[in-house]
């Protein structure tokens, strides 16, 4: 190595040495700010507090010692470079970023306020509607539907039939619509009963705003404690209605136009729209008006009606 090379390296080693660390930096340039700081304050002071000055002369030739105004401005300023370095000490970084860390804490806990929970018996009723192992619990568990339900499943048959003949196949497809709406509103009986309350074994004629209408489920509450359920509190002596839909998109903006207006104007105590997740394909904010015009919760299942036809159909071909 020559020595020119040797000098080069060893000033920059010098230069390298001489510089701060960062919290150093930081440290020295807050104190200027400080100090600048208080020679703002100090000319307003000067310039505007007479009254402070003599209060501070007073308590100054109490105390003993005789101070000019510049001895009081160097203290004015002194007392703010104080204020400063305290606000601005060494733990300003750590206390930087615990704040930091409390903010991101927050709105993490926000954000996950803002997501509605799962729904235990909403979980529950699409389970049982849209699997094949669901729809065969519900048979089980309902042997007075079981000669009706076996007849209707008995026809779906047709729907794999190539050799099946067109009124047939209409015929299959009816007992599909019919058998999926059944299964449907027996499970949500099901789950309701399950927490407790007194469900209505058959559907009644109530009136709605533009005829007559039967509610697809009538519970009540006639136990001494609240019971939650769909996401709503029902009160002890409470009545829940439920509206239940399980169809396609275009079905529910059908209904929604036509039927499911009378439906939920009919129903008495706390109302439920409950349907399939096809009901999110609907036109924009149609359900919402619909819902909010009758007071009534629109509860969204996470199954669709094709997935709870595939599941009826699977247990047809068994």
């Amino acid at each position: 190595m020559l020595e020119g090379d040797f000098k080069d390296t060893k000033q920059n080693a010098d230069v390298s040495e001489s510089k701060p660390p960062a919290p150093d930096k930081l440290q020295s340039g807050l104190e200027k700010v400080a100090a600048k700081v208080g020679e703002m304050f100090f000319d307003d002071y000067k310039d505007g507090s007479d009254s402070k000055i003599a209060e501070s002369s007073e308590n100054t030739e109490d105390a003993g010692s005789h101070e000019t105004n510049d001895g009081e401005g160097q203290n004015t300023g002194t007392s703010f470079k104080e204020l400063f370095e305290r606000l601005f000490s060494n733990d300003f970084p750590d206390s930087l970023m615990k704040s930091k860390e409390a903010k991101e804490t927050k709105e993490n806990d926000n954000n996950e306020a803002d997501v509605e929970k799962p729904d235990p018996v909403a979980e529950k009723v699409a389970k049982s509607v849209g699997t094949s192992e669901g729809i065969k619990e519900l048979i089980d568990k309902h042997p007075e539907k079981a000669e009706l339900w076996k007849s209707q499943l008995e026809v779906l048959e047709a729907l794999n039939d190539p050799d099946a003949s067109p009124i047939e196949i209409r015929s299959a497809q009816a007992k599909l619509s019919s058998l999926k709406g059944q299964i449907l509103e027996v499970a949500v009986k099901d789950a309701l009963v399950d927490m407790g309350f007194d469900v209505e074994a058959q559907q009644r004629v109530v009136e709605g705003e533009s005829g007559r209408t039967k509610p697809d489920v009538i519970g009540v509450n006639n136990t001494d404690h609240p019971i939650e359920v769909f996401g709503v509190m029902i009160q002890p002596g409470e009545t829940l209605s439920i509206e239940c839909k399980c169809g396609s998109t275009s079905y529910m903006t059908n209904q929604l136009n036509n039927h499911i207006p009378n439906q939920l104007s009919g129903q008495e105590g706390t109302k439920i729209l409950l349907t399939t997740s096809d009901m999110q394909g609907a036109s924009d904010g149609l359900a919402a008006s619909v819902c909010n015009k009758y007071n009534a919760k629109l509860v969204t299942l996470d199954v669709s009606v094709s997935a709870v036809e595939k599941a009826i159909k699977e247990v047809a071909g068994e």
